[in-house]
Order: structure tokens, then C-alpha cells, then sequence
């Protein structure tokens, strides 16, 4: 058995759910889509563009790509979009990632210039580098010049990822991103930028020009297949020297839906259960407490809005959530969510309402008001606005004592 220090250190080799996977052994289900993304960022002029549901591991993808393609001693730089972000915002944070520059420096460039014996003559001193103040980055054109001034002062390519690029809040500013990229291709300038969003901010990329699709090599990540999420558990078992009985791992992957967090996540809580514990293999007693440790930590922006709207549809609208999560396809006509419910009341003991009240619940869901969890494709179907919402369904269910249904479609 591993002492304490040693096991933390395995622990977070092994799972990651806080933080990106950076390692190519780590990175399971994603051999071909790395092999794709590393090819694409050493063509020339090539930049990538990873998409998928939330958490299926865009961000892992790219930061094992861009470390996998990087010199060693020259680490990506990584730069995170949110609400406040804009196209001058992201690209003056990389120009100054790019010179090392200390944002609160407030002296710049030292250029001198005059007259002499041998005609007019100027200089760019070095003394200190351009600071915050002097990188003024509106449009294309001012992002080029400063990232090929960059560039000409560092000795390597380097390679930015641009993280989370959905929460972009301005919609015309993709614009700008387009042209961008078609520009640094264009122009030679040897920096490659790997962008990770959903799809919609990927085809409002490319709407913005025709041409950028030139550019982009378009990645689509789908959810991990149930025998790639019980090999990160199989894994973390060698290196933490503790037992995952065979019908534990495969409940784990069932339940996790093919989302690598959920796994990651499940995981850590469970070995660290039994590491406490003093257990050379994990038992029911880990599994369980590692449940309800995943569902307490879950993050906010999943819990909330699932929980909100679960308390104003009353209480009893959640198995209509777990029978949804329950089915094989992301797309659930009305009447299989109805089956997967009676079978989830039966086997729960839970008062069964009506279909015309299941049916009205339902719909609720998929309201404004009730927290609009849900969204209708086409007639009689449903499925979750935000797909992470499914695996925490699941595990919910899973507290409850009920094994959600069959692993996800990609198994």
C-alpha cells in the first residue's frame, strides 16, 4: 500500500478532473483525434479547431497536442475566453504571454532617432519591453503587426491555445478571429493558434469567411466509449495499487456517460475513499461514498441550473430527468421517456404520476420558466440543453439505488 505523500502524487497523475490532462498516456480514446490535431499544427499555415459537448476533454486535447508539438523547454500559451472578453482583450494577452510582459509595466519601447554625418538614422532599444500600455490591438491588422513583431523575438514557433472560445460574448468579433487566422497564414507569420468551443462557435467562425475553412483543421470530439472510461479507471487502479472489482468499474463508466470529468471525478473519490480506509480494493461502501462526494462537488454551473429547475417543477419531475438520462440516445421520443420512468418508479418504489401530468412535466422542462433544461429537436422528442446535465442525472439516479441504462451510443 502506497504511503500518503505517494498516493496524492499518484492520485493526481492519474485524475484529473480539476485540470487538463498534459500527457499522451493519460489521454485515453483520443489516439486518433491527437495523432489528427499534432499532423495539423506542424503544416504549414494550419491552425485547429476543437469541438464537443462540455466535458469530453477539448481542453486535455489540445494541451496534449500543443505540449506534444511544442520544443520542450517552450510551453503553449494558454488564454481563456469569458463574458468579458474581446478580440483586442485575447490577442494583446498573447502578444504579451509571447514578450514576457509584466501587464502593470508602464514603460515601453526606447526609440531614439536623429541626424548624422551618415544620413538620418533611428533605434529600437531594448531596455525594457513594450508594456500593456504601448500593445494597442482594434482590428487585424494591429493583431498581425504585433504578433509578427512577437515572433521575430522569441526563438521558437509558438503555439496559443484559446480556451473556452463559446463564451466569446461578441458574436461580430468572430470577424476579426477569421480573418486573423486566414492573415497568419497568409503572411507566414509562424504561430499556431488552437481554438476550443462548441459548434456553434465553430460555424460562426467559418460563416464569417467563406475561406478560413482553408486554415482549420475541425476536430469533433464525441463522448468516450464505456471501455475507454473503465481503462482511466484500470489505470489509476496499477498506479494507486488498489483493486476495482470488475462490476464497480463498469458502473462507474456506465454512469459517467461517457463524459471523462464524470470519470475523473468518481474515481478520485472513490480510491481516496479507500485509501482511507486502509482497503486494498475498493468495495460498495467506497463506490457509494464516492457518489455522493461527486454529486457535493459537482461545479455550480452544472448543479444549480439542474437543481433550480427541479425545485420549480416540484420534486417529483426529477425521475423524469433520470428516465431522459436513462435511454441510449441523446434524442428521446416522448414514449421511451415514459418507459424508462415506470421502470424507475417501479424499481424505486416511487408514486408514479399520471402520463397526461408526466407529459405536461415534461414539457415544463423545457420552459423558460422552469429553468429550460430541456430542448425539444423535433416533435415529441427531448434532450438535455447542456449534455454534462445527462451524467449528473445519472449519478443522481445512481444515489438513489437505480443503475442508469446502457452505456452511451459512441460505446
Amino acid at each position: 500500500m502506497l504511503l500518503d505523500e505517494e498516493f496524492l502524487e499518484a492520485c493526481y497523475q492519474y485524475l484529473t478532473s480539476a485540470r487538463p490532462i498534459q500527457s499522451i498516456e493519460h489521454l485515453k480514446g483520443r489516439e486518433k483525434a491527437l495523432r489528427q490535431l499534432v499532423e495539423a499544427i506542424d503544416a504549414p499555415g494550419r491552425h485547429a479547431f476543437i469541438y464537443g459537448d462540455r466535458g469530453v476533454g477539448k481542453t486535455s486535447l489540445a494541451h496534449t497536442g500543443a505540449f506534444q508539438a511544442q520544443s520542450s523547454q517552450d510551453a503553449p500559451i494558454i488564454v481563456a475566453c469569458d463574458n468579458q472578453s474581446s478580440f483586442s482583450s485575447i490577442c494583446s494577452a498573447i502578444v504579451r504571454r509571447l514578450l514576457d510582459l509584466n501587464p502593470l509595466e508602464t514603460k515601453g519601447y526606447k526609440i531614439s532617432g536623429g541626424i548624422g554625418a551618415f544620413g538620418a538614422s533611428a533605434n529600437l532599444g531594448l531596455e525594457r519591453p513594450a508594456s500593456k500600455q504601448d500593445i494597442k490591438i482594434t482590428d487585424v491588422n494591429d493583431a498581425v503587426y504585433w504578433f509578427r513583431k512577437a515572433t521575430e523575438r522569441i526563438n521558437f514557433d509558438p503555439i496559443v491555445i484559446i480556451d473556452e472560445f463559446d463564451l466569446f460574448p461578441i458574436i461580430v468579433e468572430h470577424d476579426h478571429f477569421s480573418g486573423l487566422i486566414k492573415q497568419l497564414s497568409d503572411q507566414c507569420i509562424p504561430i499556431k493558434l488552437i481554438f476550443c468551443g462548441i459548434a456553434d462557435s465553430l460555424d460562426q467562425l467559418f460563416r464569417a469567411h467563406e475561406s478560413t475553412h482553408r486554415y482549420i483543421h475541425a476536430e469533433h470530439l464525441e463522448r468516450l466509449t464505456l471501455g475507454k472510461c473503465m481503462e482511466i479507471c484500470d489505470d489509476a487502479s496499477v498506479g494507486l495499487r488498489i483493486e476495482v472489482p470488475n462490476h464497480l468499474r463498469y458502473r462507474i463508466a456506465q454512469i459517467s456517460d461517457g463524459f471523462p470529468y464524470y470519470v475523473h471525478l468518481v474515481c478520485e473519490k472513490m480510491f481516496r475513499s479507500a485509501h482511507s480506509d486502509k482497503k486494498v480494493a475498493v468495495d460498495q461502501e467506497c463506490f457509494d461514498f464516492a457518489i455522493n462526494q461527486a454529486i457535493d462537488s459537482i461545479e455550480p454551473r452544472l448543479k444549480k441550473p439542474y437543481e433550480n429547475s427541479v425545485h420549480k417543477n416540484t420534486k417529483n419531475s426529477e425521475p423524469i430527468l433520470w428516465a431522459l438520462a436513462n435511454d441510449k440516445l441523446l434524442d428521446v421520443q416522448v414514449s421511451n421517456i415514459w418507459r424508462h420512468y415506470d421502470e424507475i418508479c417501479a424499481t424505486l418504489k416511487i408514486d408514479k404520476i399520471n402520463k397526461a401530468n408526466f407529459t405536461t412535466k415534461l414539457n415544463n422542462l423545457s420552459k423558460p420558466q422552469y429553468g429550460e433544461i430541456l430542448v425539444k429537436p423535433r416533435r415529441s422528442y427531448y434532450t438535455f440543453n447542456e449534455k454534462m446535465l445527462r451524467g449528473y442525472a445519472r449519478l443522481r439516479c445512481a444515489r438513489e439505488g437505480y443503475d442508469p441504462g446502457p452505456e452511451n451510443p459512441g460505446a
